[in-house]
């Protein structure tokens, strides 16, 4: 079987055992095809470690860290994987871009084949509010990634199973693909496209925002 090395990024400070759940139950479909390395990783700044010697600090900080790590390791480790260490990066900013960049960078140099992230499904106000370090890693990654939430369903496959390519058909689309073909092949998987057209009278409306915006933009573009 394939070798398969997996970073999980886990959000700390906004632990869902749902989410560690269903991540687990990821774990457990990769392991029928692949030997997995796992890897739990944790981004934080030096505020939310509590790398201070203000004792109340480190009650409000570290010791909820310690705990929920030793948590979701716990809740993650199988014998049907190898669980390396928890991993902690440290960073100076709290801000989605920084935590983002720091991941990748992590994960290219510890050659990471495929990063795991849960996501909260936040909506509306909360949603502007806290971000998404899912939606950012998604944007910004070039590193293969499973995105999952507290609803996340598994269905049983039925035959061959696929991974699912939503494409613009464009340059950038064209991309994404030659990097998910690699892990596609290893984990012997087909590929379905996915590419939605837009309706005529959709297109039209939208041209016409754009126009009073002060530019124009053909309907058939």
């Amino acid at each position: 079987m394939p070798r398969l090395r997996i970073g999980i990024c886990l959000d700390v400070l906004a632990s869902d055992p749902r989410v560690t759940a269903r991540i687990r139950q990821t774990l457990d479909e990769l392991a029928d095809r692949a030997t997995l390395v796992v890897e739990p990783i944790y981004v934080l700044s030096k505020r939310e470690l509590g790398i201070s010697s203000d004792l109340v600090l480190w009650e409000r900080y570290l010791l909820p860290v310690s705990l929920t790590a030793a948590a979701d390791v716990k809740a993650l480790t199988s014998e049907r994987w190898e669980m390396k260490e928890l991993q902690i990066l440290v960073q100076d900013s709290a801000s989605l871009n920084q935590r983002t960049k720091r991941l990748t960078e992590y994960a290219i140099a510890s050659q990471t084949d495929l990063l795991i992230t849960g996501t909260h499904a936040r909506k509306g106000v909360s949603r502007i509010l806290l971000g998404s370090f899912a939606e950012s890693l998604l944007r910004h990654t070039p590193v293969p990634l499973i995105t999952v939430s507290p609803d996340t369903e598994f269905q049983p496959a039925n035959g061959k199973s696929f991974l699912l390519f939503a494409t613009d058909l464009s340059e950038e689309s064209e991309n994404g693909l030659t990097q998910i073909l690699p892990l596609a092949k290893m984990l012997g998987l087909g590929i379905k496209f996915l590419h939605i057209m837009p309706h005529l009278s959709a297109t039209i409306v939208q041209s016409g925002v754009f126009l009073l915006a002060g530019s124009w933009v053909p309907a058939n573009e």
